[in-house]
């Protein structure tokens, strides 16, 4: 998890005349998503080994952390220069890392159901 927030804090720290141009209008909110649904599972992995914590718990947990680090990202590119901060950017955040912890709850309880199901020798 440490190392996708250094990717992202360094990606961040590119000042904003260097970012290169994006195909189509709000497609930052799409790779927003998509680097924030990373981070959201990653979260919840990090939760699931810290604490043993209700999946439901364990998810919101996982969904908070992505989210505040996401907020914190924006604060940072305030001291970026030509970057700015943005609260629809916090909601791409958000959005990313929902799907990101469901994806990944989903695999964790069907791993689980089939763990289940196995006939004991």
């Amino acid at each position: 998890m440490g190392g996708w927030c250094l990717l992202l804090f360094v990606l961040s720290s590119v000042p904003g005349r260097a970012l290169p141009a994006l195909p189509a209008e709000n497609f930052d909110k799409v790779v927003h998503a998509a680097v924030y649904a990373v981070l959201g599972g990653l979260c919840l992995l990090a939760v699931r080994a810290t604490w043993r914590l209700r999946a439901a718990l364990a998810a919101v947990l996982a969904v908070g952390l992505a989210t505040i680090y996401g907020i914190s990202d924006e604060l940072h590119q305030l001291l970026t220069p030509g970057r700015s901060a943005d609260v629809h950017d916090v909601m791409a955040d958000l959005v990313g890392a929902v799907i990101g912890v469901a994806a990944l709850s989903l695999v964790i309880a069907a791993r689980a159901r089939k763990r289940i199901d196995r006939p004991q020798a």
